[in-house]
């Protein structure tokens, strides 16, 4: 409460929470610079802005004082020459910046009262702690009507409101609110990639009378320039093409005539479904495939079962990474599309389709392959182990026993580790068969049809094979049976993360931001 959380919201948590939460661990291991710069760095940053106030506060009051000192500066310019040009501010801010700097745009907006913490609703304790001394007395803030436009770059405000919308309930009224005429409100323009991870389309902001009291969007653009998932969050400083535009609108005020950038490249859209349904899984499968193809190999048992503890713990990352890929993908189109028809935007629907098709139909058949050539080197290997002696037999199979019972091992205790169960959100209960149980059977319908093979139909020719090739062959088999195994998952998991985020039929589930901030 105040508003009902849809599931997705707590699902991509979940999936991001529960990931996260293993990694931070293995990292805590082995990487401990690693775990220091991820989680203190820059995920502790986020989380400090938004859980604490006094934070906030600072932050406010930094930026304010600033602006001031700014402003202070460009009037003492200009009466030592005579002249009394009005100053002209445009602030142009990314990621967590956006944030604050939204905070402090608001704040410098609110009436007099309020930043003298006359108003308990909207109230920052560390604003009055000034960096220069100046304790218990709020900065001019003057400024603010000199403020012509914001640029917000992959900001994630609207992600701020909808897990702490307990520090925004200010923005449900405008009664707190310098009024200002239309025509003075400073203009916001938002661009962001569709890759990336922090950023999107900001309708929750957007709806609220705070807001609109204070700001007018003049442009919400999610575009797809970048290809790579997580490093597009940081291209648009060298997005060229991108900065002619702000400039141009933010800057010129759109007398500069310059083109507008195309927004939807084809060969990035390609790259960018390729990397959340082909090299996502494919990482999985490589580091997940060495680590069962050595737990398989080594002679030591201490060693082989600090591989198959690794492949284990390969197995569950990767599946939340896959589970994310693939929920986070799906929100995010289905986000963008209504957004794009609710703003009335232009887009080439067909070409979009066109390359969506395409890899769906890879996805379907790239698990069968996988499997069907999994099949036929399990066949070798069966025909390989056919007349060999009791002992070497006993042997492979013991070895595959240790393995499977300490991935298994590995996988309850990692489980018992989870977010408590209050946090959770399982994957099962969302509709249709689990993916867990058709990634399943494609690995065991492999190996039963290549066992089955090889005992009726043995390849004699494989015995006469070096044991070099005879090696390669085995580790294929390993490689290939996991591949089969982790793409018919995710194959699966797409279906079940398009009929729940989508819906099925016109009278689907939509997401709608709008409405969620309306709720709340």
């Amino acid at each position: 409460s105040p508003a009902e959380v849809p599931f997705w919201i707590r699902r991509t948590l979940y999936l991001l929470a529960d990931g996260l939460l293993l990694t931070r661990k293995v990292m805590r291991f082995r990487f401990k610079e690693m775990e220091d710069l991820v989680f203190a760095k820059f995920l502790g940053d986020v989380q400090i802005y938004g859980e604490y106030a006094r934070c906030r506060g600072r932050a406010v009051r930094r930026f304010h004082d600033m602006m001031d000192s700014i402003e202070k500066k460009h009037c003492a310019r200009e009466k030592s020459h005579g002249t009394c040009r009005k100053a002209r501010y445009v602030v142009i801010a990314h990621s967590l910046g956006s944030v604050m700097s939204f905070d402090a745009l608001m704040y410098a907006s609110a009436k007099e009262s309020v930043r003298k913490g006359e108003c308990g609703c909207w109230e920052f304790p560390g604003y009055r702690e000034s960096t220069n001394g100046n304790c218990n007395e709020a900065p001019p803030t003057d400024w603010i009507r000199h403020v012509e436009s914001f640029v917000t770059l992959g900001s994630p405000i609207d992600k701020y409101l909808m897990i702490w919308w307990m520090n925004y309930r200010y923005l449900c009224s405008d009664g707190y609110i310098k009024k200002t005429e239309e025509a003075c409100r400073i203009r916001h323009f938002n661009y962001c990639d569709e890759l990336d991870p922090v950023g999107h389309h900001l309708e929750v902001v957007g709806e609220t009378n705070g807001y609109k009291a204070v700001f007018n969007k003049c442009e919400d653009i999610v575009f797809n320039r970048y290809g790579v998932p997580g490093v597009a969050h940081n291209e648009y400083w060298a997005d060229q093409g991108l900065w002619r535009w702000i400039i141009d609108k933010s800057v010129d005020k759109g007398e500069g005539g310059v083109v507008v950038p195309e927004w939807f490249l084809k060969r990035k859209y390609r790259q960018l479904l390729r990397w959340l349904y082909f090299w996502v899984p494919l990482a999985v499968v490589g580091i997940g495939g060495v680590a069962l193809t050595l737990a398989l190999a080594v002679s030591s048992w201490q060693t082989a079962v600090f591989y198959a503890a690794s492949f284990a713990v390969v197995l569950y990352l990767g599946r939340r990474l896959v589970d994310l890929a693939v929920w986070w993908r799906q929100i995010q189109r289905q986000e963008g599309k209504a957004a794009r028809k609710r703003n009335k935007i232009e887009e080439n629907h067909d070409e979009r389709e066109k390359v969506a098709r395409r890899f769906r139909w890879r996805a379907i058949c790239l698990p069968v392959a996988m499997a069907l050539v999994g099949a036929a080197g399990v066949w070798l290997k069966t025909s390989e182990f056919l007349g060999m002696s009791v002992s070497v037999v006993v042997d492979a199979a013991l070895r595959g026993a240790l393995v499977a019972s300490v991935v298994l091992v590995v996988l309850v205790f990692i489980s018992r580790g989870r977010l408590p169960s209050a946090y959770r959100t399982p994957a099962s209960g969302e509709g249709g068969v689990g993916a867990e149980c058709v990634a399943g059977v494609f690995g065991v319908v492999s190996v039963a049809l290549g066992i089955v093979a090889g005992i009726k139909w043995p390849c004699l020719a494989v015995k006469s094979l070096p044991e070099v090739v005879r090696d390669v062959i085995t580790n294929l088999t390993v490689l290939v049976l996991l591949a089969s195994v982790v793409w018919a998952y995710r194959w699966r998991r797409w279906g079940i993360a398009k009929n729940k985020v989508v819906g099925k039929g016109d009278g689907g589930r939509k997401i709608c931001y709008g409405k969620y901030a309306e709720d709340s």
